[in-house]
């Protein structure tokens, strides 16, 4: 049950005299029969005595203020090896102003949020379970550990947490979870936008993604207020529309085109990279000025590449499912072999200036227009037949 190099983790902290434990998703895997590809451990010796239990080991000590240390295992399995520990007073619903070690497992798992994620495993001992985690598993639920408005209340992530949960487990949430979810969403707004992005992104890609999005869109709109009101449905069957494995980056890009004329203050509260964030943008802008015909996707593709034209059209499939498919140009441009870039097009600036166009904004648009024929089978991609195209335009004043 428990492969070879975690157990190797977990037996180094017995033999230096700690009590140590499997915790977290792993335990709630096995109960789904699930193959867990993560593993976390819960040691009851404190952080420094972490370290030297592990100390000829390869590990990583950033999170070692909170308990934490990262263990490279035999076999390139990664552990995270934790401190028992019991959270004190929450200042500023995030994080707890001190954590105490040295305490109990039983301590450990009543500081954490569901009771799905608060039992613990060991090989001889077996499981320790004293919320209900395994009934809630077998039930389907998502049920915070005591009071959920307490829960919620001391750290305000575990609102977007629950929803990640029922997103990827296709778990409904008990009845007074939800109510204090519900009641919880606007604290939402005092979180980073950085950890709301990755609950977000990764709730997007969920299995039971569409559902969750459409019955707790009021909840993502307490912390996305750029989310129009009535668009739930649509959001949630566009997603459902969208390839599995894209709908993170897809999703939100969808998200943004509902957004409208917000979409581009919507990807900018997320704090994507620069490069997804003027991705998802120039998908969003071009599904919004309103030609989404099959050439104007060739030309997105010459513009902005193939992949990022086939990513507006997935999104535009989802968003307008009435359209056709926009994107059978590319494909069969794609398909044919033909010049969908620049820098394959065989005609340069210096060859066309020899032909009798002026250096300077003429060059790019003839070349960009050059591209857009060569991509539509119109004219070969052949230097010759490209310079006789553009002489003919200047001949007939088109450029």
């Amino acid at each position: 049950m428990l492969p070879d190099p975690v157990g190797e983790v977990l037996q180094a902290a017995e033999r230096a005299g700690y009590e140590a434990w499997v915790v977290g998703g792993a335990v709630r895997d096995w109960l789904l029969k699930r193959e867990p590809h993560d593993f976390d451990l819960a040691v009851s010796a404190a952080p420094e005595e972490l370290k030297n239990i592990y100390a000829g080991w390869r590990v990583m000590e950033t999170g070692l203020r909170h308990g934490t240390l990262t263990v490279a295992a035999r076999g390139g399995a990664v552990v995270e090896v934790t401190s028992f520990r019991s959270d004190g007073v929450y200042s500023d619903g995030r994080h707890p102003v001190q954590a105490a070690f040295h305490v109990s497992i039983e301590a450990d798992l009543a500081r954490r949020d569901f009771t799905i994620g608060a039992m613990a495993w060991h090989p001889e001992r077996g499981l320790l379970d004293p919320y209900g985690g395994r009934e809630d598993v077998k039930k389907g639920l998502i049920r915070c550990v005591g009071r959920p408005e307490e829960r919620f209340l001391e750290d305000g992530l575990r609102l977007l947490r629950a929803l990640r949960f029922a997103s990827e487990l296709s778990f409904a949430l008990e009845r007074g979870t939800e109510a204090a979810l519900l009641a919880g969403a606007p604290r939402l707004r005092l979180l980073s936008a950085e950890r709301c992005r990755a609950e977000l992104c990764r709730m997007l890609k969920g299995a039971a993604a569409p559902a969750t999005l459409a019955r707790y869109w009021p909840v993502l709109r307490a912390r996305w207020p750029m989310l129009p009101e009535r668009e739930a449905t649509r959001a949630a069957k566009a997603l459902a529309a969208l390839p599995a494995d894209r709908r993170d980056f897809l999703g939100v890009a969808a998200l943004a085109v509902l957004c409208q004329e917000r979409g581009e203050a919507f990807l900018r509260s997320l704090r994507l990279s620069s490069a997804e964030t003027a991705r998802a943008e120039g998908i969003r802008g071009f599904l919004q000025d309103g030609a989404r015909s099959p050439d104007a996707f060739l030309r997105l593709a010459c513009r902005a590449g193939v992949e990022e034209a086939r990513d507006a059209a997935a999104v535009q499939r989802a968003l307008f499912p009435d359209e056709g498919d926009p994107a059978e140009m590319v494909d069969r441009a794609a398909a044919a072999g033909r010049c969908l870039s620049l820098r394959d097009l065989r005609v340069s600036g210096r060859d066309l200036a020899a032909a009798g166009v002026s250096i300077g904004p003429e060059i790019g648009r003839i070349k960009e227009e050059l591209l857009f024929e060569a991509a539509s089978g119109q004219v070969e991609n052949e230097t010759a037949a490209l310079l006789q195209r553009a002489a003919s335009w200047i001949r007939q004043g088109e450029i």
